[in-house]
């Protein structure tokens, strides 16, 4: 079946196509925080142990 024949039989039923829509459930403060520590101390060691390569 064809997008367009799937479309003019839902017409014809009165309903239409639409994407589901997401809702995203509320964040734990508490583990956004644990988890904001640890990308910074992951960065931070990343930028020590990492020298960018300069070519001259």
């Amino acid at each position: 079946m064809s997008r367009e024949a799937l479309r003019k039989l839902l017409h014809r039923k009165g309903l239409s196509w639409t994407r589901p829509t997401y809702t995203l459930a509320k964040g734990d403060p508490d583990r956004q925080k644990h988890f904001k520590k640890q990308m910074d101390l992951i960065k931070k060691l990343n930028r020590s142990r990492f020298r960018p390569v300069v070519h001259r």
